[in-house]
């Protein structure tokens, strides 16, 4: 077990990593994220984990968008998207999402939220077997 942990921390010295993570409320939900640019054998990528919770109530499925800018590369953008199928806004819902950039590595730690899009999409009405479309 010491020798993994030893492994581990020459790997995270090693490997530069830089990772954000803020927390909103919009329309009634509260949203923690933590997001990292990463370098896979040159491929670079925007990696995104989130939790969720509270706003709509018996929420079929919640539709989330997230729109990411890089304050020093005007030209570069991400997006993530992600489907959260039998919504519970009592507990927190997790979940990831990935996008390819083409930001330098120099530059990973200027990614910043730029819009949040939240959105319920088949609410569950209190009579069962009842389904209500919201668009």
């Amino acid at each position: 077990m010491r020798l993994l942990s030893i492994v581990l921390l020459a790997f995270f010295m090693i490997v530069p990593s830089v990772c954000q993570a803020e927390k909103f409320n919009k329309d009634g939900y509260e949203l923690d994220l933590e997001w990292q640019q990463i370098d896979k054998n040159g491929r670079k990528e925007l990696h995104v984990v989130g939790k969720i919770r509270g706003g709509e109530t018996r929420c079929l499925q919640l539709n989330i968008k997230l729109d990411f800018v890089n304050s020093k590369d005007d030209s570069a953008s991400a997006r993530g998207k992600v489907a959260l199928k039998r919504y519970n806004q009592k507990y927190w819902n997790r979940f990831r999402t990935v996008d390819e950039v083409s930001v330098d590595m120099a530059h990973a730690k200027y990614w910043q939220v730029d819009n949040i899009y939240i959105k319920c999409t088949g609410k569950l009405l209190d009579t069962p077997g009842k389904l209500l479309d919201t668009l």
